[in-house]
């Protein structure tokens, strides 16, 4: 299903705190319904699985805010005035992020919530790293790599899951600086 980013807002507890993270879009999805057909060896295994949801909380109090930019943006985006000042806003926030800085100015959650038809919650991971501009080159290089030198089975479009294992990718996200925190 398609849906625009910060559909959903969810809390989570982390650090002991309430926080907010708004719904964005992952790859991990587009391989899931395979995902959830695939048993062991390949044969058909019906999981209970229904829908995974992917949250940042990269707003804090201002979660909410996102959200309701994220439905009102595109309808005002569309008002040359109001476009002109989403776009200068936009540039503006590319210069302060040109540079990569030593200070760890940004913490981001990244939460993951596997639910059942019923809505029943499976399975959740947590990631804690910093900016995730920074995550993207090296998880990407660490992707190429990878599959240059060792190559994916199956063959394929592929979630990074199908394509290079949990473990690995595990160690990899934590190596590209977003560890998954320890499951309670």
């Amino acid at each position: 299903m398609t849906e625009r980013s910060a559909a959903h807002v969810m809390s989570f507890e982390v650090d002991g705190k309430r926080r907010q993270g708004f719904s964005i879009g992952s790859s991990e999805q587009f391989g899931l319904p395979r995902l959830r057909l695939a048993g062991a060896g390949g044969a058909v295994a019906p999981a209970p699985l229904a829908d995974v949801g992917v949250y940042l909380g990269w707003f804090g109090g201002a979660t909410r805010l996102v959200q309701a930019a994220s439905a009102l943006g595109p309808p005002l985006g569309r008002l040359a005035g109001v476009r002109r000042v989403l776009e200068t806003q936009a540039r503006r926030i590319q210069r302060s992020r040109a540079q990569p800085s030593a200070v760890q100015a940004i913490r981001s959650d990244v939460v993951a919530v596997a639910r059942d038809a019923g809505g029943r919650k499976l399975a959740a991971a947590h990631l804690t790293g910093g900016d995730p501009y920074s995550f993207t080159a090296p998880i990407l290089a660490w992707a190429a790599g990878t599959a240059a030198a060792q190559g994916v089975r199956p063959a394929g479009a592929l979630g990074p899951v199908e394509a290079f294992g949990l473990d690995s990718l595990e160690s990899a996200c934590a190596g590209a600086g977003f560890p998954r925190e320890p499951r309670r």
